[in-house]
């Protein structure tokens, strides 16, 4: 899939749900996708639970109301880029009380909401965002959030607007 390709689907999917285009910011959306399958619909590892443009597993397709079936919750999201893209907005829509702009959004996709409760907590503490992400890494056993971070941001954080 190239990549004008899915700006205008995200664009469209936002527009069409009523989301803010500045909260669900383009650039921040599309790092997600590139870190998760490099703009591949169809990507799934064998065996794995996590499918499609955006990876959606299991526990994040039961949240978006798909129903549970094991390793092939979100199998129909293969090759469907517009459902992925749609889910994966319901999911942040769903927790959009866990982040407040693009890169926490981000995050939430890869560590889940309750590292985000812990992250907003350690940032209104006065943490760093990165130590934040390792308070939240360590306490609730999500490995690598912080390379996720940073992976995500270095490629695409010019082009978003934190608002």
């Amino acid at each position: 899939m190239n990549l004008s390709c899915c700006v205008s689907i995200v664009s469209d999917e936002v527009k069409s749900l009523g989301y803010n285009p500045e909260r669900y910011n383009l650039a921040a959306i599309l790092g997600v996708i590139e870190v998760e399958s490099n703009f591949d619909p169809d990507a799934r590892r064998p065996g794995s639970q996590y499918c499609g443009l955006l990876q959606m597993g299991r526990l994040a397709g039961i949240d978006v109301g798909f129903p549970d079936r094991g390793n092939d919750t979100t199998a129909h999201l293969l090759g469907r880029p517009d459902a992925a893209i749609v889910a994966f907005l319901k999911y942040c829509n769903r927790y959009k009380a866990r982040w407040r702009v693009p890169s926490e959004m981000a995050t939430l996709w890869k560590a889940g909401p309750g590292s985000m409760r812990t992250v907003l907590g350690r940032l209104d503490e006065g943490d760093t965002f990165e130590d934040a992400l390792r308070t939240a890494e360590d306490k609730h056993g999500v490995p690598n959030v912080v390379e996720y971070y940073r992976r995500h941001w270095n490629s695409w954080a010019k082009y978003v607007v934190e608002v």
